[in-house]
């Protein structure tokens, strides 16, 4: 479409120079682990936060700081493998049909509460122009700009949120302009930055029109076996990957308008259709692929995504590589995940001695402690050792069957770390694959709620006597403060002493104590 390979470059500076920002002050690190979804049911920004008003530099906390260097190793590998950017002026949101009829062919309506999503942008301005587009887009005509119409506050689509609404009018509808997308829960990506929609700075492509598959028939009611039939075909004939891979490689060194590319375009969208249509493709239609490969694809850096496309149709072993000076190629060079975030940060700590940051853990105890004595004077906790104890089992229990129950691999779980910031890594190195990125947000939501369940019964704890007491939250959130520290400083690190059970305990105490000062 000709967008200037600055406007890409000036997206991942900005990106690349927030990440390295992450760490340089508290308020960075909790804004970064709210966009990552990290911490927020153990309520970790808000422990940070008061670290930080108590004097208490959680930079001193290996554990802590260690984690957030994962997360933002992912960050950067998305960023290298994927071009994964932030785009400021822009949205993936669903599609809905204009059913008033109000929007004209050629119209959009983008519209979100950009201040509860986070968003720094505004939606687009009334009548402005807009890019839309859905993914994947392999054709050149899968990218169409409309113009975003705004409608009267009086006017019932002034009351949608969330969405982006879809004119009803024209020879054809946007949607099926787009990758062939409808409105049965397609996510559309709008995109408006200024200085990408200059006038006649972008060239429009037609959109494609491609030839739909006529759904193959049975002739009589299916049953049980054409079922397991089917699937075995599907998992025969799904290409998908290895197209995708080839496109890729061909638009790199021909173009996306390359009459190739187009066709690999169309053997695609028929591939996507199949589970639909129940008619595989043909790989043998595809084009004879080129032995060069561009310098992003060699071998030690590609994502498993990729690897399935490693053998060519001619089987040849082995591909000769060239430096891409196209934007993919220019974007992946320009991450140095090396000089951006070293391997040796913070060398010398090795995770048996994550557990062991006994001044953070020292000064934060102190101020903890110190504040329970402020507000209501000496409380004794160590009747509750025995309950502390028996939680702190629990949780290291769940935390050990994470580390090895979520692993792909059998012989070597999971670290600690990789299950409090809820990430498989990808252990070929490169970006995380669809399926490794899938498992890690469910992983995420098991270590909240196993987190939750901790944190919950640490604030409302089972009376040891026939009498209960606001200070009980009090009494079990120290005992297990102390029991943690105990655990790590007899223990060897992270293995013989849980290091993250002590932030639930401290985050516990932290509430139990604010909750004391409302009343």
């Amino acid at each position: 479409m000709g967008a200037p390979d600055k406007w890409f470059i000036r997206l991942l500076d900005n990106q690349l120079y927030w990440l390295n920002l992450v760490t340089e002050s508290v308020h960075n690190t909790i804004r970064f682990l709210k966009t990552q979804s990290v911490g927020e049911g153990i309520h970790l920004g808000a422990l940070l936060r008061y670290a930080e008003e108590m004097g208490v530099d959680y930079r001193q906390g290996l554990f802590l700081q260690r984690a957030i260097e994962a997360i933002v190793r992912m960050e950067l590998r998305d960023l290298k493998y994927k071009a994964r950017i932030h785009v400021p002026y822009g949205v993936t949101l669903f599609g809905v049909l204009d059913c008033t009829g109000y929007l004209e062919e050629g119209q959009v309506y983008v519209t979100y509460d950009w201040q509860l999503l986070g968003k720094s942008a505004q939606p687009p301005p009334a009548d402005d122009p807009v890019i839309m587009t859905r993914s994947p887009a392999l054709h050149p005509g899968d990218v169409q700009v409309v113009t975003n119409k705004v409608p009267p506050e009086w006017h019932p689509l002034a009351k949608q949120r969330n969405c982006i609404v879809f004119s009803r009018k024209g020879k054809r509808d946007l949607p099926s302009q787009l990758s062939g997308g409808d409105l049965d829960g397609d996510r559309f990506h709008a995109i408006w930055d200024p200085e990408l929609l200059k006038q006649g700075q972008l060239t429009v492509f037609d959109p494609a029109e491609y030839q739909g598959e006529s759904p193959s028939k049975l002739g009589r009611p299916a049953d049980l076996q054409d079922v397991a039939d089917w699937f075995v075909e599907f998992m025969k004939s799904d290409h998908i990957g290895q197209i995708s891979m080839k496109h890729v490689i061909l638009a790199d060194l021909k173009g996306t308008p390359d009459p190739k590319c187009i066709q690999v375009a169309e053997i695609h969208s028929k591939a996507v259709d199949f589970a639909k249509s129940g008619v595989a493709v043909d790989m043998r239609q595809l084009p004879k692929m080129p032995k060069l490969r561009p310098h992003f694809l060699k071998p030690e850096n590609l994502h498993e995504d990729a690897e399935e496309d490693e053998q060519d149709i001619d089987q040849h072993p082995r591909y000769d590589y060239y430096y891409s000076g196209r934007i993919l190629g220019q974007l992946y060079t320009r991450v140095d995940e090396a000089r951006i975030w070293p391997e040796d940060f913070n060398a010398g700590a090795d995770m048996a001695s994550l557990g062991h940051s006994s001044s953070f853990w020292d000064e934060l105890t102190a101020c903890l402690v110190e504040q329970v004595h402020l507000q209501i004077g000496q409380l004794g906790w160590e009747h509750r050792w025995n309950q502390a104890q028996r939680l702190y089992n629990q949780y290291e229990s769940a935390v050990l069957d994470m580390m090895t129950d979520w692993s792909e691999h059998p012989g070597r779980p999971l670290t600690e770390i990789d299950v409090f910031v809820g990430i498989i890594r990808n252990r070929r190195g490169g970006a995380q694959t669809s399926r490794q990125r899938h498992q890690s947000m469910k992983l995420r939501d098991e270590f909240t709620r196993v987190a939750n369940l901790i944190m919950v019964e640490m604030r409302r704890p089972y009376s040891v006597s026939e009498f209960t007491s606001e200070l009980d939250g009090l009494e079990l959130g120290l005992a297990s403060l102390h029991f943690s520290n105990q655990m790590i400083a007899f223990g060897q690190g992270v293995g013989s002493g849980i290091a993250s059970f002590r932030i639930i305990a401290a985050s516990a105490l932290m509430l139990e104590l604010n909750a004391l000062m409302l009343t």
